[in-house]
């Protein structure tokens, strides 16, 4: 035997469900966010924040869009303009290198050891 519904059918329940747990972007996750992006940042051996700084600058010397610099660099256009607007915590040291090298820089690091143990090294970066 067949039973017919009369009336509206109800919604699945997890429609209810998902209008409650969608999850809101407000300016406090934004600032969260930043603020763990900057402390990344800082804990870097070869400071992200100096090579990015570089790249944006070689691309600006150059006078290279978003698009041209994306085709020296090997990488999407989208990534230049992440780099290019700040987003440096995305990127590895080792890839921002590499980004400086295509762009016609030389990267030298130099290590210099202590004469005694117990003190901490340091990192340091000189653009010339």
């Amino acid at each position: 035997m067949v039973e017919e519904m009369t009336g509206p059918t109800p919604s699945p329940p997890y429609r209810s469900h998902m209008a409650r747990t969608r999850r809101k972007t407000s300016a406090k996750t934004a600032a969260q966010r930043m603020k763990k992006e900057r402390a990344s940042l800082k804990k870097d051996g070869i400071p992200r924040a100096v090579l990015g700084r570089e790249t944006q600058r070689q691309i600006d010397r150059f006078g290279l869009s978003r698009d041209e610099a994306a085709v020296v660099v090997k990488d999407a256009a989208s990534q230049m303009s992440r780099l290019m607007t700040g987003h440096l915590a995305e990127f590895s040291a080792d890839r921002l290198a590499k980004m400086l090298m295509k762009l016609g820089s030389d990267i030298t690091i130099t290590i210099k050891h202590a004469a005694k143990l117990g003190k901490r090294g340091r990192v340091r970066v000189r653009v010339q």
